[in-house]
């Protein structure tokens, strides 16, 4: 999963009285005249992955082996420039935040020659040992950093991990890894260009990328309640792509050993890694930016600061792009883009995001990263209202396209007439094409006691509604009797109508689907639904939240296969909570119906099982990258 870059430092530089070796080493006049000192040369190259052999596996191991390697795309591990941070730590990376920043040297692609090497460049340091920190792609940060100390520059928060335009991706930020010792010691030896000091430092992309292969065209569906189907996979889109910024280094945190939370602050690690020595369960968390305030109690709270770490006054929301709540209750809304993204080998690259990580027992679809699957549902049967039997059958769809149909409890419907023909003990003669002309209200009254209670298109709500403050023995005016219709009561609330044949949704300025949503009847427009799926970047195999089991960690490829689709999926990515229905008014003189109990809920059908399987890596071949 994790794609290296190695930045190898060569360093020269002058300093008359520090020698690598127990011998002197005397500088001749004609260089000690040279007053700005030490010289260096760097090149970049990729080294080889380390384990090339490890296996598929379906169950994401995450941490910092992961399941295997991935080489690296070429516009992945260009680089554009790069910064080079000299301190002297008692710790290196992990030294006190007081330590101070020696130097900056900042190289942009006008530094580098063809081959890959910088010229050679005066450091101006005195000599001894120095620790390192590489930064690449970020621009010319030297006014922005200049004067921090390392606990400063560790915390500096980089807004941006990649450059996007018109959907090509270029400078890829990368920073220090921590998996090399990143020193030099600078001393005579060094003095010459002929004898550079030579140092190496890894670098990892702050970003992660989401890759999808699908293994079917079209996949079959055999689902027991629904019956068969095909689904065709039209799209894919991260949710909750966190796009606020990522600390400048990567760090962790130790998990309590009781608990299972966060340990002590004093427990946390610069560059440190998620996994023990042995063993392939996380024990330490990564923690990002907001890692502290993204808790299930502050999912509705403006508690955050998208500018900077910490504490603020914004929403959840702002810290995150494509967010699951932002697209309200429209799928219009829904920012699906044609494809699947550029095709790489046998997957398809979704797209980037940075890091995400929580405490395990905040791991929440408001928090956590996911991918929403987009795809076109077409069942084989469904059921329909029969214009001659006035009764619910089945019938062969014999479509080839995509159509709009309707759900409700996990069976599938033609029509909502159909729905509630199925719906309807007294039979649906009692309920379409009935005219309410010439009744009185308390005629009205002993109608509406022939519907069930929660009915799944709210037309016994709306009669009661109507009748509402009546006078019970007064009689229906012409346009009273012709609103209390089915037909007048699917147009005027639904936007829906359904005559000769022909089925019509979304009229009247109505959202059909949101409306009936809230009586658990779903409207599929063109068939149209979705599948979202949470990324787990580490399976603890176990029913319980684990430690990174839902998060995202910086330089991973998360590799989504989707293996098959077993059922229908949902009428729409995120459903907003409904508001409550007003009560209706009591008429003037009513004989109320005798309430029935509230049917006892069934639990939800499983419409789906997408199975995540990380796809071998291949070996890193030794590559020289040319500036």
């Amino acid at each position: 999963m994790i794609n290296k870059i190695t930045i190898g430092l060569w360093i020269s530089f002058c300093w008359l009285f520090c020698a690598c070796t127990n011998e002197t080493f005397v500088a001749d006049e004609s260089v000690v005249e040279e007053a700005e000192g030490p010289y260096f040369k760097l090149t970049v190259h990729c080294p080889e992955a380390n384990d090339p052999g490890v296996q598929t596996r379906s169950n994401p191991t995450g941490g910092e082996n992961g399941d295997g390697h991935e080489a690296g795309q070429d516009y992945e591990t260009y680089i554009e420039d790069i910064m080079l941070l000299f301190y002297q730590g008692t710790n290196g990376v992990n030294s006190p935040a007081s330590t101070s920043i020696k130097k900056i040297m900042y190289f942009s692609r006008a530094d580098m020659i063809d081959d890959g090497e910088t010229e050679p460049v005066r450091v101006g340091l005195p000599g001894g040992e120095y620790d390192l920190l590489v930064i690449t792609n970020t621009g010319d940060l030297r006014s922005q950093l200049q004067g921090k100390n390392l606990g400063e520059v560790r915390d500096y928060l980089q807004k941006t991990a990649w450059t996007e335009q018109q959907g090509k991706y270029s400078r890829f930020v990368m920073s220090s890894n921590g998996h090399t010792e990143d020193k030099v010691t600078l001393c005579g030896e060094n003095y010459r260009a002929e004898t550079p000091a030579t140092a190496v430092v890894e670098v990892e992309r702050h970003a992660a990328r989401i890759d999808m292969q699908l293994k079917y065209d079209l996949y079959d569906v055999n689902d027991e309640t629904s019956g068969k189907a095909y689904a065709v996979v039209t799209g894919a889109l991260i949710v909750n792509k966190l796009n606020a910024g990522s600390y400048m280094l990567k760090r962790v945190q130790a998990s309590n050993a009781t608990t299972g939370g966060y340990a002590l602050a004093n427990t946390r690690e610069y560059l440190g890694l998620e996994l023990p020595e042995f063993g392939d369960h996380q024990i330490n968390y990564v923690i990002d930016p907001w890692s502290f305030q993204k808790t299930i109690v502050n999912i509705d709270r403006n508690v955050f600061n998208p500018t900077a770490p910490g504490e603020g006054s914004s929403s959840l929301s702002s810290l995150y792009a494509n967010y699951l709540t932002s697209y309200g209750t429209s799928t219009k809304n829904w920012p699906f883009e044609p494809g699947f993204g550029e095709k790489i080998g046998d997957w398809y690259r979704i797209g980037y995001t940075l890091e995400n990580a929580v405490e395990k027992d905040e791991q929440s679809r408001f928090i956590n990263t996911g991918v929403v699957f987009k795809a076109a549902y077409v069942p084989e049967n469904y059921l329909v209202y029969d214009t001659e039997g006035k009764v619910a059958g089945t019938k062969p769809t014999g479509a080839e396209e995509a159509f709009t149909f309707f759900a409700y409890e996990g069976k599938i419907y033609q029509t909502a007439e159909a729905v509630m023909a199925a719906f309807m003990p007294k039979g649906v003669n009692y309920l379409f094409n009935y005219s309410f002309a010439g009744f009185t209200w308390a005629n009205v009254q002993h109608y509406i006691e022939g519907i069930p209670d929660n009915d799944p298109t709210g037309y016994k709500n709306y009669l009661l509604r109507q009748l509402g403050g009546k006078v019970l023995t007064a009689t229906l005016t012409t346009a009273e009797a012709e609103a209390l219709s089915w037909e007048t009561f699917m147009w005027k609330e639904y936007g829906y109508s359904y005559d000769n044949g022909v089925l019509k949704v979304n009229q009247n300025n109505k959202d059909t689907r949101r409306l009936l949503a809230r009586y658990g009847l779903h409207t599929y427009v063109d068939g149209v639904c979705y599948y979202p799926y949470w990324i787990r970047h580490s399976n603890n195999n176990d029913e319980t939240k684990g430690i990174m089991e839902y998060a995202i960690v910086r330089n991973n490829i998360y590799k989504l296969r989707l293996n098959g689709i077993y059922g229908l999926g949902y009428d729409i990515p995120y459903e907003p909570p409904f508001e409550e229905e007003p009560e209706p008014e009591d008429p003037v003189d009513p004989t109320p119906p005798t309430p029935t109990p509230d049917p006892e809920p069934e639990p939800d059908p499983q419409l789906i099982q997408v199975e995540v399987v990380v796809k071998n890596w291949v070996e890193l071949s030794k590559e020289t990258i040319i500036f």
